[in-house]
């Protein structure tokens, strides 16, 4: 699963407060809770479409900051 973010200044000290092995839990629409836990947080450039091919269920944060070629981005799974 993926979710993008625009990044404000809120949103990108979350990110960067983030570590290794923090739980992310998400709730879905119908009530399920999805429990995951960080494996890294890092920045990449928009070019970088690699972190959208893991072959594993996983989610992945990325923080949209329109003006900047790179993004932050949070890797976490189940």
């Amino acid at each position: 699963e993926g979710i993008r973010i625009t990044e404000n200044q809120k949103t990108g000290a979350v990110i960067q407060k983030l570590l290794v092995d923090d739980k992310i839990e998400l709730v879905m629409n119908n009530g399920d809770l999805l429990t995951y836990k960080v494996q890294s947080v890092t920045q990449v450039t928009t070019a970088d479409t690699s972190i959208l091919y893991d072959t594993k269920p996983s989610l992945v944060i990325i923080l949209i900051k329109p003006d900047d070629v790179n993004r932050w981005v949070v890797f976490a799974y189940p």
